[in-house]
Order: structure tokens, then sequence, then C-alpha cells
């Protein structure tokens, strides 16, 4: 699994701007949040608990590995753009992102058993 230091170095890399780190951590502790909160509610496997604020280390790991992990890259280059007033980039960004989302939560669905919500009648 990444960490917050390792998206951010990359980043970095990728697309130097003028967005101090902390600011940019906070993003993708929004993001992995929203993920966990999710995941959380929809499928029975234990997530743990991630961070509630950026940690000095910067080492937690993230949520989302492997494939997937570009989600939050995407995530900081969307930001970015939305702060920086750049529409057009900002829509390429998002687009991308919201692509790279909807593959990881598909990917998350065929491999996770949902939580039984004890809905289920059969009426035979």
């Amino acid at each position: 699994m990444p960490t917050i230091n390792e998206v951010l170095e990359q980043a970095g890399r990728i697309r130097p701007d003028a967005i101090d780190d902390a600011t940019k951590a906070s993003w993708l502790l929004e993001l992995d949040g929203q993920l966990r909160n999710e995941r959380r509610e929809r499928y029975e496997e234990d997530l743990g608990e991630g961070p509630a604020v950026y940690p000095e280390d910067g080492d937690m790991p993230l949520l989302v590995a492997g494939e997937h992990e570009r989600v939050y890259l995407l995530y900081l280059f969307a930001q970015a753009d939305a702060v920086d007033r750049e529409a057009d980039n900002y829509n390429n960004s998002a687009a991308l992102f919201n692509e790279a989302l909807d593959s990881c939560r598909k990917a998350w669905h065929r491999s996770h058993m949902p939580r039984d919500k004890g809905n289920y009648k059969n009426h035979l």
C-alpha cells in the first residue's frame, strides 16, 4: 500500500506545484476516509481506522493499493487544478480520476463480499 509521503513525492515529481504538502495530505486523507467509510458500510471486511489528521511522519499506508493506487495521484491533480482555476485541466483531471475511481470500486466489489442487510425473503 502506498503511504502519504510516497504519493506526495510521486506527485511532486510528475507535476510540481506551489501547493504545500500538508494541504495535499489533507486531500489524500479526505479521499481515503471517504473510501474507508464507503467500504465499511457496504462490505463485511474490517478495514481498520485511518488517521483523522496528517501524521507527522506521513508513513501511514493508504487504503487503495496496487494497480488502482493511481486514484490518489489523479485526485491530487484534480484538486490542484481546481485550486489553480485551470478549468480545462480540471475537467481532464476530474474525468481521469472518476474513471480510475470507478474502476477501483468495481474491482473491490468483484473481490469482496457485500454486507448482508437481512432484506432478502424467500417466498416459495
